[in-house]
């Protein structure tokens, strides 16, 4: 594991630095929180670690299939998309960490 000190405005490079596969900013650091913007391609699964953890516990259906009966989705996502899709970069908006690429 790599562990890094980052302020706010700097950022991480994922990948090759001449084609990065992604970026990773410091947003934001307010007390013990810090905000983090995700610049990913949109295939790139992006998922907070308990929304991960859920989302392996329970697969999506396969696209095109209805869910089962009686069953609820998981709270906060978009049966219809898969999830909530924050765009790269963004501040506003929806949290980058919970966006999903399921169709």
């Amino acid at each position: 594991m790599l562990a890094l000190t980052r302020r706010a405005g700097e950022e991480v490079v994922i990948g090759d630095p001449n084609h990065p596969m992604g970026i990773i900013r410091i947003v934001d650091i307010h007390g013990d929180k810090v905000r983090l913007s995700f610049d990913f391609p949109r295939e790139v699964m992006i998922n907070r670690r308990e929304l991960a953890e859920q989302k392996a516990k329970h697969p999506a259906p396969a696209p095109g299939s209805a869910p089962a009966p009686g069953s609820n989705p998981a709270p906060g996502s978009n049966p219809a998309s898969g999830g909530v899709h924050g765009t790269p970069g963004s501040a506003s908006g929806p949290s980058p960490e919970d966006r999903s690429t399921n169709p």
